[in-house]
């Protein structure tokens, strides 16, 4: 009986694990997108990885975040993001993201400018999906 039970516990824990890095997982590939609709310019993609209860630290809300990049895709012919390091910090069915970043964009006149910074986004899960929910 002992053994029996020493094992249901040994692959709830591994299933647990297993689960954990999974999650882990999507939560970069959301953030791999999101580089990836900044860079091309593609608000449709962006918006698919927003939250509808997003809440940023100002208390902006989807729309506001939508209007923003909206504002930097039209300022700028073109956008390159670099992640230099990036932690994720998952608590069940919440995480985030702290990543520092360097972006390059170029004027629509061909001026650039370089950004440096740090980012703490924050994501919840929305059944299978990891959505951005606050922090930008």
């Amino acid at each position: 009986m002992g053994r029996k039970v020493a094992f249901i516990l040994f692959a709830l824990l591994f299933a647990a694990g297993c689960t954990r890095e999974s999650d882990i997982q999507k939560i970069k590939e959301v953030m791999k997108e999101r580089v990836s609709a900044l860079e091309k310019g593609d608000l449709e993609l962006y918006a698919r990885l927003i939250s509808p209860d997003f809440r940023g630290k100002n208390g902006e809300n989807r729309r506001d975040v939508l209007n923003k990049v909206s504002r930097i895709f039209s300022l700028s012919s073109s956008r390159k993001i670099e992640v230099i390091d990036q932690a994720v910090y998952l608590h069940g069915k919440r995480a985030e993201v702290v990543q520092k970043i360097r972006i390059i964009l170029k004027n629509r006149d061909g001026r650039e400018k370089i950004l440096n910074g740090k980012e703490k986004i924050l994501l919840t899960k929305e059944g299978d999906n990891w959505k951005i929910t606050g922090g930008l």
